[in-house]
């Protein structure tokens, strides 16, 4: 039985360019097996996925508000 996985991925700049600052963020899905309803296994896999991406989404938020903070407080 073979088993696949996709892995994707993005990084983005955080505060003004002089800051040299940047995050990332990171989703994958693996052990997907060839020989299962690949859809079913999707639908389950994305239903949790969805569910980690909120609460990860909001951590990333804060930690990227609080480098904004110490980049503007630290330029004025």
């Amino acid at each position: 039985m073979a088993k696949v996985g996709v892995k994707i991925g993005f990084t983005f700049r955080v505060g003004p360019l002089d800051t040299n600052q940047y995050g990332r963020v990171d989703m994958e899905m693996h052990d997907i097996d060839t020989e299962l309803s690949i859809d079913e296994q999707i639908k389950e896999s994305g239903l949790a996925m969805d569910k980690m991406f909120q609460t990860l989404i909001r951590k990333v938020d804060a930690e990227v508000e609080s480098i904004l903070k110490e980049t503007t407080s630290g330029n004025n």
